[in-house]
């Protein structure tokens, strides 16, 4: 098993996202999302997980502000 010294895991991004373990996987499959989808358990670099986080805050709140 690998697992990254500065890696997330499934369970972490769960409770960081506060979703279910079903909605994790998904996300983990997402192409937009920056996963090590080769290994197992799935993982994903803190910082990569950061920058997809913050990308998708920037893309909702354009959302927002071109829905007013």
């Amino acid at each position: 098993m690998v697992i990254l010294k500065n890696g997330l895991t499934v369970e972490d991004v769960m409770r960081d996202l506060v979703v279910c373990e079903t909605t994790v996987y998904r996300i983990f499959k997402r192409k937009d999302f920056p996963a090590n989808r080769l290994t197992r358990p799935f993982t994903i670099e803190k910082e990569a997980y950061s920058e997809w986080k913050k990308q998708r805050r920037e893309k909702k709140k354009k959302e927002v502000q071109n829905a007013n």
